[in-house]
């Protein structure tokens, strides 16, 4: 795909020159162009090249007009040769062409490859010299505050963002902020230092999603107070309970739990009286959990169930500290907190969850009939609920592992007169086009052929259409099969009938429909 894009790319700069130009009518010149185009397109930039060198060489005016040196320099650049790329994008530059500053642009690139980053930023000043309006000014602005940055030249970096961070509340201000505070952070000012990361954690966009440059504020703050990047990587500093809570939730909310656990763990430990201790508990065996150290989250959990069960975590806790003993494979103690669960909570969605994930957790141990029976448990706790209907796919999914084909199709069936299979956000829900999927598939199973083709053909079929895909893959299948390849042609003709006859009737839509039904039996 990576491939395919690039490929992509060059057609696009090729077409781009050849619009730009001032390229004569020719036909010699036409077909020249054809030629570079179809080796672009094949990927054969060789020959692209050995085109445009030639062209340079028998009609050099043409060649300058329709801007080929950059599109030589594109080319010679993807096949790894540097130093002629380098001669091409100079070229460009040389005789201003509208392209130098994406000339100069890719030079700098080059540059900084090779580790000169003075010759990258000497590149990057004359595309900002050359052409103010570019649309690359902001771009090279950032890359030279970054290459000084890289070159332990912080004061020129901090000199050269400053402008461009004092856009408040963009992205790239933002971005520009968080280096300006790296950068007084290496030249060891740490006041500074300070300020643009305090900036960067209190002046939020969205206070609510704390975005990656408040991730790299609250970092900068705990080395600033911890005194240095590995006894900040140790322990979180000594904080104000609140000031604790706010970087554990930037972290937690950027998904580093490690810096997030830091902290939480630092409420615990130092403010043990603290009504955030159980939450801070909480959130510490859950970035375990989600980082799947589920080992490590067993005994956090636990502790929230022991020792604060009055807790609003503490029915969450002892889901997940059911879920943790399934990761684990302790299935037996998994059911048994599951079943804690269901005798402590009455209500809630946690309580539905509990009875289908017993049912998950013994399909898991291998335990299907155990696992029926609690799907009726959870079907006559929750009639007329969308739990009765997912335990009711439980049930079908395990009479198809079964291979129990007659009463997977009853499960099924009753699944087709269902208003509410769930939704994509809610886990083990199903839609109605699966269930026509496996209806049709388990016709099939049971050689009911014609009803398999049938129903198989009443699934959609086209772009994004997943299950429409299956299903015309069925179809083409059972025309493969000797068995069933007769009631395949007897299908096929009877919708070539049908077509013609709504042709005949001017029923175009049906008869449209008819032939795509036709074409869907065959190769």
């Amino acid at each position: 795909m990576l491939k395919q894009n690039k490929r992509q790319y060059l057609v696009v700069v090729f077409l781009f020159l050849l619009l730009a130009s001032f390229a004569t009518n020719a036909q010699p010149a036409r077909e020249r162009h054809e030629r570079i185009r179809a080796s672009i397109d094949n990927g054969d930039y060789a020959s692209a090249i050995t085109e445009l060198q030639s062209l340079r060489t028998t009609d050099p005016t043409s060649f300058a007009l329709n801007n080929y040196d950059y599109l030589l320099a594109r080319l010679s650049e993807r096949l790894g040769n540097a130093a002629a790329a380098q001669a091409h994008y100079q070229s460009v530059v040389a005789r201003n062409s509208p392209l130098s500053q994406y000339a100069l642009w890719h030079l700098a690139q080059l540059a900084r490859a090779t580790g000169n980053l003075p010759l990258e930023r000497e590149k990057l000043r004359q595309l900002i010299a050359t052409i103010p309006t570019s649309l690359l000014r902001d771009a090279a602005t950032a890359r030279i505050g970054e290459s000084f940055f890289e070159s332990r030249d912080y004061a020129s970096a901090i000199q050269t963002l400053r402008p461009r961070s004092s856009a408040a509340g963009k992205a790239p201000a933002r971005e520009a902020q968080a280096l300006i505070g790296d950068a007084y952070l290496k030249s060891n000012q740490k006041e500074a230092a300070r300020e643009a990361f305090a900036s960067l954690v209190a002046q939020l966009p969205n206070p609510s999603q704390p975005d990656d440059f408040a991730l790299a504020g609250v970092r900068g703050l705990d080395i600033l107070d911890s005194g240095s990047e590995d006894a900040a990587l140790k322990n979180a500093p000594q904080l104000s309970e609140s000031e604790h809570l706010r970087r554990a939730q930037i972290y937690n909310f950027n998904r580093d739990f490690s810096g997030a656990r830091r902290h939480y763990t630092a409420i615990v430990e130092r403010y043990d009286k603290s009504a955030s201790v159980p939450e801070s508990l909480y959130m510490i065996a859950r970035g375990f959990y989600q980082e799947r150290y589920f080992t490590e989250a067993l005994p956090y959990f636990q502790r929230i169930t022991k020792e604060y069960p009055q807790s609003g975590n503490a029915r969450d806790a002892l889901g997940y500290y059911a879920a943790s003993l399934a990761r684990l494979k302790r299935f037996d103690e998994s059911i048994v907190a599951y079943q804690s669960v269901i005798e402590r909570y009455g209500t809630g969605t946690t309580l539905e969850r509990a009875y289908l994930n017993i049912v998950d957790t013994l399909r898991d141990a291998g335990r299907d009939a155990d696992a029926l029976v609690w799907v009726e448990k959870a079907r006559s706790q929750f009639k007329g609920q969308v739990t009765a209907t997912l335990a009711l796919f439980s049930q079908a999914r395990i009479h198809l592992a079964q291979g129990e084909w007659s009463k997977a199709l009853a499960d099924f069936d009753a699944l087709r007169g269902e208003s509410n299979l769930g939704s994509a956000t809610v886990p083990g829900s199903t839609n109605q086009t699966e269930v026509a999927f496996m209806r049709a598939f388990l016709f099939e199973q049971l050689g009911r052929t014609d009803d398999a083709i049938n129903a198989f053909l009443t699934i959609p079929d086209g772009r994004n259409e997943y299950y429409g895909g299956r299903a015309t893959r069925r179809l083409r299948g059972l025309a493969a099969d000797a068995k069933s390849r007769s009631s395949i042609l007897a299908r096929a003709e009877a919708l070539r009938a049908e077509a013609q006859k709504a042709i005949a009737a001017r029923q175009f839509e049906d008869a449209r429909r008819a032939a795509q039904s036709a074409l869907r039996l065959t190769d």
